[in-house]
């Protein structure tokens, strides 16, 4: 199994009074998002606020594995500290060998909105003041609390987003239904231009409030709304009822993420993931080298052999013949008779005349990936990745830190083996770096 990569986005932020604030408001003016240079309004210390998302409430002062757990709490829900135990240090650790990062403290007794008592790491929490440098806090103040209770969850992730980036970023709405129309003109006889996938990201460019409509769903009952114009990520146009639309803070995080298929994706613009080694061979021109593996019986010496063959460096690997009881081939063909193909950054594999992508660099050779007619490179910003793929954002255990990467997985079909699973994987920090497949029994 592949362990799950756990983002840490860690805030250090500390006050001492009203003049100083304003002068480090003043002094970062240039390099801190628009809605962190509003000053700031110290606020009534009654709440703190979750700064992790899936933060574990425990029933013991222990808040190990062994503790019962109470609850879950979301990203920015506010909590009551009852007593602050600064006797009882407490650190966590996150990262992995060469990444780790200790987090140091002490733990606290804290009560939840609905009236939860239990035990967390001082850590997890922040003022009113600490974080509203880096978010919009508007709804945080004691009286809308009292009020209102916490955001949701969907709609906390949503300002954590937009937190990673002053820069200006589409607002997407999400079809929550799968196969919804997009038509000529807003009405159910009109002609369908394409269908919609669930979970597809749309900009509404006009909403019609006097074109109202009404669905009969099997399963939901009858779905009131109205049509809207709204264009798609490839710059499409067209005609789609509301009542299956729905924006970022409204998503639920019981939703099931969409998945990435095979035919959604573009190399470069060009080439599919699934292609013959003739289109590979047009569209990408002589790979760079090429990697295969001779296969041994009793030397585990790992050899490997290079040289070059009409200018492309060839690559054989020796490897033991206990080697293929572990299922080892490429991420798609599960066949040790696979070949990589390298060119520029992006790696193929190839059996039998057939290619199967599996890698793509995008800090190399200006490589991209087009999504449903939407350009994914180097330039896309982890803000903007964060809208196209709602869902896998949501649900994720997240924590400030700005100098940590997040991984996005998509479920996926193994094309020629049914032994395994495979998942495409997006790497981001703040801007994105690979996109590749990995699998696992």
């Amino acid at each position: 199994m592949i362990s799950r990569i756990t983002i840490i986005l860690i805030l250090s932020l500390f006050f001492s009074c009203k003049e100083k604030n304003q002068q480090a408001v003043k002094k970062t003016k240039n390099t801190i998002s628009e809605h962190a240079k509003q000053k700031t309004i110290s606020q009534d210390t009654t709440y703190y606020y979750v700064v992790e998302n899936g933060t574990i409430l425990y029933s013991d002062i222990n808040i190990n594995y062994s503790s019962e757990k109470i609850d879950t709490l979301d990203f920015l829900e506010p909590v009551e500290i009852l007593k602050k135990h600064k006797d009882l240090k407490h650190t966590v650790s996150y990262g992995g060998y060469y990444n780790r990062k200790d987090l140091k403290g002490y733990i606290c007794k804290i009560r939840t909105l609905n009236g939860k008592v239990g035990f967390i790491f001082n850590q997890h929490l922040k003022t009113y003041d600490e974080l509203s440098k880096l978010l919009k806090m508007n709804g945080f103040d004691k009286k809308s609390i009292i009020k209102n209770g916490k955001l949701s969850k969907a709609e906390a992730m949503l300002r954590l987003s937009n937190s990673f980036d002053d820069k200006p970023s589409k607002n997407y709405f999400y079809t929550i239904a799968n196969k919804l129309s997009l038509r000529k003109k807003p009405s159910l006889d009109a002609q369908r231009i394409t269908v919609l996938k669930y979970l597809e990201p749309v900009e509404v460019i006009e909403n019609l409030p006097n074109k109202k409509e009404t669905i009969e769903d099997e399963e939901d009952g009858p779905v009131h709304g109205n049509w809207c114009k709204v264009r798609l990520l490839n710059g499409t146009e067209g005609y789609a009822f509301n009542g299956y639309i729905i924006p970022f803070n409204k998503l639920s995080e019981k939703l099931n993420p969409k998945g990435i298929e095979g035919n959604e994706l573009l190399i470069n613009g060009k080439l599919k993931t699934i292609s013959p080694l003739n289109d590979f061979l047009e569209v990408m021109g002589r790979p760079d080298s090429i990697r295969s593996y001779n296969v041994v019986e009793n030397d585990f010496s790992d050899k490997t052999k290079r040289e070059y063959e009409n200018e492309i460096l060839h690559i054989v690997q020796d490897i033991p013949y206990n080697y293929l009881e572990y299922g080892e081939g490429g991420w798609i063909y599960d066949d040790i008779n696979m070949k990589y193909y390298y060119k520029n950054g992006i790696e193929y594999e190839e059996l039998n005349g057939e290619t199967a992508f599996s890698n793509i660099d995008f800090t190399i050779n200006n490589n991209y990936l087009e999504y449903n007619g939407f350009r994914i490179d180097s330039s896309t910003t982890l803000k903007t990745i964060t809208k196209l793929f709602p869902i896998q954002f949501i649900s994720r255990r997240q924590r400030y830190n700005h100098n940590d990467g997040m991984l996005f997985q998509f479920g996926a079909i193994r094309e020629k083996n049914n032994g395994s699973e495979i998942y495409w994987q997006l790497y981001c920090s703040k801007k994105t770096e690979s996109f590749n497949v990995y699998w696992y029994d």
